[in-house]
C-alpha cells in the first residue's frame, strides 16, 4: 500500500510551473550549445586521448558519443552538416571502454539501417567487457572495459544498456548474457531497496544507483521473463516484480529533483536526471514521492540553462559542462514525448497481469506511426485531469472489476472530457467483460454497445481490420466513441509477448491512435491538456438553458462547462447553465439562450414546438445543432421549425452580425473560421462560418448548426467530428452568448441608485 502511495497519487490537478514552451525553449538552447561546443574535428573531446579510466583515458570518445547520442534524440538530423561530422568522428574513434562504447551504440541504434555493422561491432566488443561478480555465483557485471576487475553498477547498467540497444534493432545478444547480470543485480540490491554504486568504495544504496538497477531489473524482466505472465495472476507475486517494487519504493520515498540524495548531491545532476528519466519512461510512473518527475525535473534544467548550456553548482570535474548538458538535454528531449495512453491502476484489482502489454504496444506504434510516444500508469485515486495526460486510457483484467460511486463518477467524467476508455480482456475472460458492459450500461444507458462496423474509422482508417477477429465492440454517442471493448482475444497477452503472429490487434490499436488523436495530433507531456478556471476573469453574467427532450439531448454533457471556464478566464462572460424540458421554456429575460443539442432525427412534441414558438416571439434566441456533424438531428429540426414559421426561410447568418463579426458585443472576429482536419480532408479548405437563422424583427433568434461545436467546446482531438476546431467553436459559441446576453444600460440610462 505504501508503494501505491508513493508512486500513484499526485497533487489533484496541479498547473505545471513549466511549461511545455518553456521547455522547447531550453532544448533549442541546449542544442545550440552542443553545437558552439563541437570542436575543428567535429567532436567534443579532447584533441589527443589520455591516461586512466575515464573520459580523457579508457572512455575517451565517451563525451562525443554521449552528444551526438542527445542530439539525435532531440530530433537532430543525421544528415545535418555538423551530425554528419560527429558521426564521422565518432565512427573514427578507437572505442576501448564501456562507457563509450555503450553510448555509440546508442548513437547508431538511432541511425539507418547502414549503420548496422557499426552497431555489430560495438556489440562484439562490448559482449567481452563482462567480468566475475563475487555477490553470487555466476553473476557478471562491467568494469572499465575487458579485463580490468573493478565493476559498478553505474558501469553495468550502461553495458546493459548497450546490449539492449543492439538487441532492439535485431542484433543477435545471446541469451545466456542475461542471465549472469540478473544475478548480479539482484545480488546487489539491499535490504532497504536500494542498489548500491560497488562494495569496493561505496557500500550503501543510492537513488541514482537504484536507478541504475531498476533501469537493469526492467530490461532482464523483458528478456528473461515475459513468458512468466502468460497466466493471469502470476505478476503480483512473481520475484522480479517484488525486487522492482521494493526498488521503486526506495526510489520514490527518496527521489528529489535537484540531488541525488542519498548519494553525491548536485556532482552528477545531469546523469541523475537522465536515470530518473529512464526509470519513469520503464515504469510508466507519473509520480516519484508524490511529485511528478518530469515537471519537476523540467523546471530544474530550465531555471539553469543559458546559453551557455547547463549549469549546476558543485558538479564534479568528471562532469563537463557538454555531459550534463547532453544528460539534460536527454531528459528534456525523451520525457517531453506525448502520452500515447495511460494504464489505470486499480487497487484489489488484477489490473497487471501482463507488465509490458501497454509498454510494448506504444513502442510499437510509435516506431510505426514515426513520432516518439511515452505511456504511463495512472492510478484509480489520481484526478481526471491526470488521465487526461493522454487520449487513451487502458484498463484490463481478468476477474470481475468493481468500482465505488466516486470511481464510476471519475470514468464517466474522463469520458465525457474527451478521453477514449480502452478495455482489454486478460485471457479473454467473460467475467471481466461483463463487469465492464455492466458498469457502462450504468454509465451510459442511452448507449448500447455494439460490434464495431467494418467501414467506421476504427476498422479502416489506416489498416484495414476486421473488428470481429479481436471482438472489438464500442459505445457511441452519435459523435463519438466512448469506450472500446476488445473481448475476443487474449490481446493484452499479444502486446506483452510482442507476438505479431497476427496483426491484427496491433494494427487495430494505430487506426485507434489515429482516432483519437485527429491523426497523430497529440499533445506533448505538459501542454495544457484540460481547461482549468483562473483565480482571475469575469464579464457579463449570463444563463444558458440546455434543452432536453425525449431523445439524444445530452450527448456531450460536460462541454458547456469547459467553454464556461474559456470565457471567464477571457473575461468575457461567467456563464451559468440551466438544464429546461423543451416544453416548459422560461422568460428570456431569465435565460436569454436555449442551447438544443442532438444527433439523430428527432419529432418535436405539439408543447414543445409551442413552447419554442412562444420564447423566440418573447425575443429568445435558440442555437440548434448537430453535435458531431454527421447525424440528421439538424434535417428534422428545420421540417420540424418550417412547420412552426411556415412564413419564414433559412438563411445564413449575415456577417456583419455580432454573432459573426463580434462588433459591438466584445466578441470575436469570425468572418473567418477554421474547421477541423476532418472537415477538410472531405470538402477541402472552407474558411466561412455555415450558420443558418430565421430572423425576427432584424434578428437572427433561431440559429441551426450543421456542424458540430459541442466536442469544439471540449478542447480535445478526435477524427470524425464535422465541425470546427476547438479554438473557432468556443469562439463562436462566446459571440452566440454575449450577443444574447442582457446588454448594459449607457450611463445616462442607468437608474439612478437610491439615497440611504
Amino acid at each position: 500500500m505504501l508503494l501505491l502511495l508513493l508512486l500513484a497519487v499526485g497533487p489533484i490537478a496541479p498547473a505545471s510551473a513549466v511549461t511545455d514552451e518553456e521547455v522547447g525553449k531550453a532544448i533549442q538552447q541546449l542544442v545550440e550549445y552542443l553545437y558552439k561546443k563541437q570542436n575543428a574535428q567535429g567532436h567534443w573531446d579532447d584533441a589527443e586521448r589520455g591516461e586512466g579510466n575515464h573520459s580523457e583515458g579508457l572512455q575517451y570518445g565517451g563525451t562525443s558519443a554521449l552528444a551526438t547520442y542527445a542530439l539525435l534524440a532531440a530530433g537532430e538530423s543525421y544528415q545535418k552538416p555538423q551530425m554528419k561530422r560527429a558521426i564521422n568522428a565518432l565512427a573514427n574513434f578507437d572505442i576501448k571502454g564501456t562507457y563509450v562504447t555503450s553510448l555509440r551504440m546508442h548513437v547508431w541504434s538511432h541511425l539507418p539501417d547502414i549503420f548496422e555493422p557499426a552497431l555489430n561491432k560495438d556489440l562484439r566488443y562490448l559482449l567481452t567487457c563482462p567480468i566475475d561478480s563475487e555477490v553470487s555465483k555466476g553473476a557478471k557485471a562491467f568494469g572499465y572495459g575487458p579485463g580490468l576487475n573493478s565493476w559498478s553498477n553505474s558501469r553495468t547498467q550502461y553495458g546493459t544498456l548497450g546490449l539492449w540497444e543492439a538487441a532492439k534493432r535485431g542484433q543477435p545478444v545471446p541469451q545466456a548474457v542475461w542471465d549472469p547480470l540478473q544475478r548480479h543485480f539482484v545480488g546487489t540490491q539491499l535490504e532497504n531497496g536500494s542498489w548500491i554504486y560497488n562494495k569496493q568504495l561505496h557500500n550503501k544504496g543510492t537513488v541514482a544507483m537504484t536507478a541504475a538497477g531498476l533501469t537493469a531489473m526492467y530490461i532482464l524482466q523483458d528478456y528473461l521473463h515475459a513468458d512468466d505472465f502468460r497466466a493471469p495472476g502470476r505478476a503480483a507475486n512473481h520475484p522480479i516484480r517484488k525486487l522492482i517494487d521494493h526498488g521503486l519504493e526506495y526510489f520514490s520515498k527518496n527521489w528529489k529533483p535537484d540531488k541525488d540524495s542519498p548519494g553525491r548531491g548536485s556532482q552528477f545532476l545531469g546523469y541523475h536526471l537522465y536515470g530518473t528519466e529512464r526509470v519513469g519512461l520503464a515504469s510508466g510512473r507519473k509520480y516519484f514521492g508524490g511529485r511528478d518527475w518530469f515537471a519537476a525535473g523540467a523546471e530544474v534544467i530550465v531555471k539553469n540553462t543559458t546559453s551557455r548550456g547547463f549549469s549546476v553548482k558543485g558538479a564534479s570535474n568528471y562532469s563537463s559542462s557538454v555531459v550534463r548538458s547532453s544528460f539534460a538535454l536527454l531528459f528534456l528531449s525523451r520525457g517531453r514525448s506525448p502520452i500515447f495512453a495511460s494504464k489505470l491502476e486499480v487497487p484489489d484489482h488484477d489490473w497487471n497481469n501482463r507488465p509490458r502489454d501497454l509498454a510494448n504496444l506504444a513502442a510499437w506504434v510509435s516506431d510505426t506511426v514515426e513520432q516518439k510516444m511515452n505511456w504511463q500508469v495512472i492510478s484509480i485515486d489520481n484526478s481526471v485531469e491526470d488521465w487526461l495526460d493522454a487520449p487513451l486510457l487502458y484498463l484490463t483484467g481478468a476477474e470481475p472489476v468493481e468500482f465505488d460511486d466516486k470511481q464510476k463518477a471519475k470514468l464517466k467524467s474522463y469520458i465525457d472530457l474527451g478521453g477514449l476508455l480502452i478495455i482489454a480482456a486478460d485471457a479473454n475472460s467473460a467475467q471481466f467483460v461483463n463487469s465492464i458492459e455492466t458498469l457502462l450500461a450504468e454509465l451510459y444507458p442511452r448507449y448500447p454497445m455494439q460490434m464495431i462496423a467494418e467501414d467506421d474509422e476504427l476498422a479502416s482508417m489506416v489498416f484495414p481490420v476486421q473488428p470481429l477477429r479481436i471482438g472489438a465492440r464500442s459505445i457511441h454517442n452519435g459523435a463519438r466513441h466512448l469506450a472500446i471493448v476488445l473481448g475476443g482475444r487474449d490481446v493484452p497477452w499479444t502486446w506483452h509477448s510482442s507476438s505479431h503472429t497476427d496483426p491484427a490487434p496491433w494494427q487495430f490499436m494505430i487506426n485507434v491512435y489515429n482516432y483519437a488523436s485527429e491523426k497523430g495530433r497529440i499533445r506533448n507531456r505538459l501542454e495544457d491538456h484540460i481547461t482549468r478556471r483562473n483565480k482571475t476573469g469575469g464579464g457579463v453574467k449570463v444563463t444558458v438553458g440546455r434543452a432536453r427532450y425525449e431523445g439524444n439531448w445530452d450527448p456531450e454533457p460536460r462541454a458547456w462547462g469547459v467553454q464556461a471556464d474559456m470565457m471567464f478566464n477571457a473575461s468575457k462572460a461567467q456563464v451559468t447553465t440551466k438544464t429546461l424540458d423543451l416544453s416548459k421554456l422560461p422568460s428570456p429575460k431569465d435565460v436569454p439562450l436555449i442551447h438544443v443539442a442532438g444527433t439523430e432525427d428527432v419529432q418535436f412534441s405539439a408543447g414543445e414546438l409551442e413552447a419554442i414558438k412562444t420564447y423566440v416571439s418573447a425575443g429568445g434566441r435558440m442555437l440548434f445543432e448537430n453535435v458531431g456533424g454527421r447525424g440528421l438531428f439538424i434535417e428534422s429540426v428545420q421540417r420540424a421549425l418550417l412547420r412552426v414559421f411556415p412564413n419564414e426561410r433559412l438563411r445564413p447568418v449575415a456577417t456583419d452580425n455580432p454573432i459573426v463579426s463580434g462588433k459591438g458585443i466584445g466578441g470575436y472576429d469570425m468572418t473567418s473560421v477554421r474547421y477541423r482536419p476532418f472537415v477538410v480532408f472531405r470538402i477541402g479548405n472552407v474558411d466561412t462560418p455555415r450558420l443558418l437563422s430565421m430572423t425576427f424583427d432584424g434578428d437572427p433568434r433561431i440559429i441551426l448548426s450543421n456542424d458540430d461545436l459541442s466536442f469544439g467546446m471540449l478542447n480535445q482531438r478526435v477524427w470524425g467530428i464535422y465541425g470546427y476546431t476547438s479554438e473557432s467553436a468556443s469562439q463562436l459559441m462566446t459571440n452566440l452568448v454575449l450577443a444574447s446576453a442582457p446588454q448594459p444600460q449607457p450611463a445616462d440610462k442607468q437608474p439612478l441608485s437610491k439615497k440611504k
